[in-house]
């Protein structure tokens, strides 16, 4: 299936492009939102077993309540990862879809993490805790800026098409 996989179906209308633009901002907003909730229950509890020092003390959420959430966030992810293949493969899709969407992926990806390096129980200095911090801010400047070059290009082209 390459770029002649549209033959022998009509290309999209205006309307079907702007559904997908919708369906790629509703899809950034659910990655961004369950991206970190499923980083957070698949890295799991990185606390060294005599650890009593801790940078930042995660509420007490009950493990159950954890394996709920994480997951609910990955049946999410999974939704989107289908509805966005549907929509690609029917060419609803912007050229820019990737581009909105992997970066914020990737910096759920890096909250959830974080997050579990932060809470975690060390004996002493937390190292990674320091990593983590000393990175945020290159994560956050690359992948914010260039997930919205995504989706404002898509809805430019999705105004331009109809």
């Amino acid at each position: 299936m390459g770029s002649d996989d549209h033959i022998g179906r009509a290309l999209p209308s205006g309307s079907e492009r702007r559904s997908g633009t919708r369906l790629l901002v509703l899809s950034a907003i659910t990655v961004l939102a369950a991206t970190p909730i499923a980083t957070w229950w698949i890295v799991g509890d990185l606390s060294e077993s005599n650890g009593s020092d801790y940078t930042w003390r995660a509420p007490d959420v009950p493990s159950v309540a954890v394996t709920v959430g994480g997951l609910l966030a990955i049946a999410a992810l999974g939704t989107c990862a289908f509805a966005l293949w549907s929509a690609r493969r029917d060419h609803r899709l912007p050229s820019t879809w990737r581009l909105a969407l992997f970066p914020l992926a990737a910096l759920g990806a890096f909250v959830g993490w974080g997050g579990r390096v932060f809470s975690a129980a060390v004996d002493g200095a937390n190292i990674g805790a320091g990593f983590v911090l000393l990175a945020a801010p290159i994560v956050v400047v690359t992948a914010l800026p260039a997930s919205a070059v995504g989706l404002f290009g898509a809805m430019r082209s999705g105004r331009r098409r109809s």
